[in-house]
């Protein structure tokens, strides 16, 4: 019982920060999730397979197998899903013939052989990945180079898509009829210069763009601006559609904005490459 439960708290505090390095491809939380959820017991299943058929081959001499198996063995190790499946494969094995002669003793568990391999993986992967999300929250790939790696991908992951343009904005929007009052009066607090610094949250030309099939995106949220004080109950008010939901994730950090500023006071929470240098210059100067 001892090796099973190491096996599985060291597969949890591998499998962790690994879910956490590859979700950078997708923007929505729960997608991301799905996604990985599916390939890991996709891959899981197959990689087992692999391991035991190519491992049997290994045993039996085959000498192309045992290549194979030794490089595909060095790749699998990097994988907590492998690697406790493995283990646990593994281990009632053993259970069940503990000897592979007639009175030869049982192996012990922790061994290279039967858990052990695995283990020590596991623990090395724990370190790895968990130090890479480190360096990830520190900033480490924040670089020119990095942020280009991670659009190209993602423009990949939706087809080959490039991201719509930003919408182009007049300093001043206030030639539509159809526009409220209230909500005209909103947006031209929340670009005043001074916003930020007299506001606990300003959102400036916030959009989310999402791709949808055949090409071409869908603007679910489309340049809102506003401003809330210290202390003031605000609500969102719109039909079915209207955005409510994405700005409010995108201002609660489950993903990313597609242009704009959301800043909260002293300094910007969330800012992409359209974004304004005036509004996070105005937004990290302190209060007057």
């Amino acid at each position: 019982l001892a090796v099973i439960a190491v096996a599985l708290v060291l597969f949890i505090t591998s499998a962790i920060p690994l879910a956490y390095i590859f979700h950078w491809p997708f923007e929505n939380n729960m997608a991301a999730l799905a996604a990985q959820m599916g390939t890991y017991f996709f891959f899981g299943v197959a990689q087992l397979i692999a391991g035991v058929v190519l491992a049997g081959l290994a045993a039996a001499g085959v000498a192309t197998a045992t290549r194979v198996w030794a490089a595909l063995e060095v790749i699998f190790r990097w994988l907590p899903h492998y690697c406790v499946g493995r283990a646990l494969f593994t281990l009632s094995g053993e259970s069940i013939a503990p000897g592979s002669e007639p009175g030869a003793a049982a192996k012990s568990p922790w061994s290279d052989d039967v858990a052990g391999g695995e283990l020590k993986a596991m623990a090395c992967a724990t370190v790895v990945y968990g130090a890479l999300v480190v360096a990830i929250e520190y900033g480490a790939f924040r670089g020119s180079a990095w942020r280009g790696a991670v659009g190209r991908a993602r423009e990949l992951l939706h087809g080959g898509r490039a991201a719509a343009p930003p919408e182009q904005y007049d300093d001043d929007d206030d030639d539509d009829p159809d526009e409220d009052e209230g909500v005209r009066a909103e947006r031209r607090v929340a670009l005043a210069p001074d916003a930020p610094r007299t506001h606990s949250l300003t959102t400036r030309r916030l959009e989310k763009r999402y791709p949808k099939r055949g090409g071409g995106h869908v603007r679910a949220v489309n340049g809102v601006s506003f401003a809330v004080r210290e202390g003031e109950c605000f609500g969102l008010l719109g039909v079915n559609g209207a955005g409510k939901t994405s700005t409010f994730k995108m201002l609660s950090g489950h993903f990313p904005p597609s242009a704009g500023d959301a800043i909260v006071t002293p300094r910007p929470s969330q800012s992409v490459a359209a974004s304004s240098p005036a509004a996070a210059a105005a937004a990290a100067a302190p209060p007057s």
